[in-house]
């Protein structure tokens, strides 16, 4: 019975109730005679309910937005924010307010952090594909070690998921199956690994899953794509020497499990940089970490590139480098207290990308990295990418200027899609 209140129907009033119980029975003849409920499901409203739902689950992954998964969450006084990854073959991209308010303007996005008092400067996050179609991959079987069919090779993630994460942003918590359907969980190690930290202080500490799949593989005699004209395209360099160097991202401790994939029982290190290339793609590749004793192949994908090395206590380890070499970055006119400009001396914005960087290491390295790259200029945390000809410089205190100069061939070509 409806309560006796003003502006509402009153139990006792027989033709308003009459009235709407008719309308009621109206709407329903009406869904009932539609189209949709005349198909195989005989009428069925709720299984054609459930149809509808389920096609929407089974289309919605090829949707170019995929909303993410959480591993940690953080809450402040005045705001909270939660920590995302993306399944393999896509990457997370994040906005601020893309809908004017919220995040449920569009499928596929989720909250990633919320400001109690300025909702404005609420940010967004979704998944988004990549250039690069995903690796093949089967899922692995057996136990403890996981095994792989003829063909293919067993690839290995890491995820450090906090289970004590806030469940408001609606997503769920991140398991291997969140990388894709064929990973399986390998290992699980509880309070295993620091979900988030600030500095060397641990925020929020988590369980550690160690995910594998297993990856098609290639024959380590399979000749490379890479053209071989020297300087022209990408190569291969040895940046960190010859002898017993691991790859390191932003210092000599940063070894973020996030910079790369693993792949194991790898037969040589010609073999670990055809699996780069095959996997991630001339853009997407920054680099191998391969240990010739134990087979291990560490793909590298940070996007900024690789500066940093370390003397690993093991033996066997190579680091190679991947893009427009920095040993072919030349200083122009002497380079020191030079700040780079193009033909006739035009400084144009249009002419390259800027970027924050340590020092001019890590801006060579974001150079290498880059999509193209003809110079850098470095000043104070700023590092331009130049896209364009570095054709002279101008005296300014503080600057430093490099110019992309292979030998003898003909300047680098961004690539065509």
């Amino acid at each position: 019975r409806l309560p006796n209140k003003a502006g509402s129907l009153a139990a006792s009033s027989p033709v308003p109730m009459a009235l709407l119980y008719l309308h009621v029975l109206l709407q329903m003849s009406l869904v009932l005679a539609s189209p949709q409920c005349n198909s195989n499901t005989g009428g069925n409203t709720l299984l054609q309910m459930g149809k509808v739902t389920r096609a929407t689950v089974q289309t919605s992954a090829e949707h170019d937005n995929w909303p993410p998964y959480r591993t940690w969450t953080y809450e402040t006084k005045y705001s909270w924010e939660s920590g995302y990854i993306c399944p393999i073959g896509r990457n997370l991209t994040v906005e601020v307010s893309p809908f004017g308010g919220g995040c449920s303007g569009s499928q596929g996005w989720a909250r990633k952090k919320q400001f109690y008092r300025s909702p404005s400067y609420d940010t967004c996050a979704t998944c988004q594909r990549t250039s690069e179609p995903p690796p093949t991959t089967l899922s692995p079987w057996g136990y403890s070690p996981l095994f792989c069919p003829e063909n293919y090779v067993l690839a290995e993630r890491e995820l450090c998921v906090s289970q004590a994460a806030d469940q408001r942003d609606g997503r769920p918590l991140a398991t291997c199956s969140s990388l894709g359907p064929n990973y399986t969980t390998a290992s699980s190690t509880p309070e295993g690994c620091a979900a988030l930290m600030s500095g060397d202080y641990v925020i929020a500490s988590g369980t550690k899953y160690v995910c594998q799949t297993c990856v098609l593989s290639i024959a380590s005699t399979t000749s490379t794509t890479t053209p071989t004209t020297t300087g022209s395209v990408r190569e291969w360099e040895e940046f960190a020497g010859p002898f017993n160097r691991v790859c390191r991202g932003a210092g000599p401790t940063d070894n973020n499990p996030a910079y790369f994939e693993v792949r194991q029982e790898i037969p040589d290190i010609e073999a670990c940089k055809e699996l780069c290339l095959q996997e991630l793609g001339e853009e997407g590749c920054k680099g191998v970490e391969y240990n010739v004793v134990s087979k291990r192949c560490e793909l590298w994908k940070r996007n900024e590139g690789i500066w940093a090395f370390d003397y690993p206590k093991k033996e066997g380890f190579t680091c190679l480098r991947y893009g427009w070499p920095g040993k072919y970055l030349i200083p122009v006119n002497g380079g020191l207290n030079q700040a780079c400009r193009g033909p006739d001396g035009k400084n144009s914005q249009s002419f390259y990308v800027v970027e924050a960087a340590r020092h001019m290491e890590d801006c060579r390295a974001r150079c290498v990295a880059a999509k193209l790259c003809r110079g850098v200029e470095y000043s104070k945390g700023r590092c331009e990418i130049w896209h364009e000809e570095v054709a002279t410089t101008k005296s300014l205190t503080g600057f430093e200027c490099l110019r992309y100069e292979p030998p003898d061939v003909p300047e680098p070509v961004a690539p065509t899609h």
